[in-house]
């Protein structure tokens, strides 16, 4: 199964549910008692893999989501090229989803791409006329990856919607907050460790001389200090 294959498991949107108007096709809507502190919006994907996610979303948030969805308008483009350094050639289907550049040929055995918009740092433009134009997508982990694009009006709107994305500065919108994991916790990770153990272990013979202090506990004393 490839990438784009699994997208209808979509691990990246939020389990959210909020109703909205129709958003170029990306949300339907759905009703909700007038009054409420809440919402429910039903955000889905456009056709070929559609699935519906919901969450709880407060009022505030809504005018979020809904600029969120209107930076996607090609969600989905056949035909696009990937050229990277030391890397096959790959000729796919791009997916822009909410947190992820996702390129996919549907081959087994063919490399894809899935990068987290987070990761790009550049974004460059380099238009072919009528021919479309290739984006040059520099990372912050020094890859440089490039998509070309053969239809002019495409390019630039899926060059904007990059761009767009990389550049999300409401940490609301973060891909931490909307990621939802697909399979069953183990343990809790909150009593993974204590802190009083490990500090036991650091100061040992020193244990007198350094102590655990609760004065803050409640940030009362410091906003800052733990």
């Amino acid at each position: 199964m490839t990438l784009l294959d699994a997208i209808e498991d979509d691990p990246y949107l939020p389990s959210t549910s909020i109703p909205t108007t129709r958003l170029d096709d990306q949300a339907t809507t759905s009703e909700t008692s007038a009054g409420t502190s809440n919402e429910e919006i039903v955000l889905a994907k456009r056709p070929r893999q559609i699935s519906l996610f919901s969450v709880t979303l407060p009022l505030d948030a809504i005018s979020l989501i809904m600029e969120f969805f209107d930076m996607i308008p090609i969600p989905m483009l056949d035909g696009v090229v990937m050229h990277a350094p030391f890397r096959n050639t790959v000729d796919g289907t791009l997916c822009i989803s909410s947190h992820h550049l996702i390129l996919s040929s549907r081959k087994e055995g063919v490399e894809e791409l899935w990068m987290l918009h987070r990761n790009i740092d550049l974004v460059e433009r380099r238009p072919n006329g009528l021919s479309g134009g290739s984006i040059v997508i520099k990372c912050k982990d020094f890859r440089v990856i490039q998509l070309d694009i053969n239809s002019p009006e495409e390019f630039v709107q899926v060059a904007a919607c990059i761009e767009n994305l990389a550049s999300i500065e409401d940490v609301r919108l973060f891909y931490p907050f909307f990621y939802r994991h697909m399979s069953p916790i183990l343990e809790d990770g909150w009593t993974a460790f204590t802190p009083e153990t490990e500090y036991a272990h650091l100061v040992n013979s020193l244990a007198d001389e350094w102590k655990i202090s609760y004065v803050n506990k409640d940030f009362g004393v410091s906003t800052s200090i733990y």
